[in-house]
């Protein structure tokens, strides 16, 4: 049995809220590996300046590029 094959039967006799977590696997892995820098899960206190105002949040994730809060 081919790999593809095997993974497809056993997502198959998952319930669907389990298809729902290893499709959205699926997903990050595969922005993971268009990315050019690999984004860091982590959970950063920042401060950010928007004009004259200073907004206060926290980080999801982090990269070389770039932040997302």
């Amino acid at each position: 049995m081919k790999m593809i094959d095997e993974i497809i039967k056993r997502v198959h006799n998952l319930s669907l809220d389990h298809q729902k977590e290893i499709l959205e696997s699926i997903r990050f892995l595969q922005a993971e590996e268009q990315r050019k820098y690999h984004r860091l899960q982590t959970k950063v206190p920042i401060d950010a300046v928007v004009g004259d105002r200073v907004i206060q949040a926290d980080t999801q994730d982090i990269s070389a590029t770039g932040i997302y809060q």
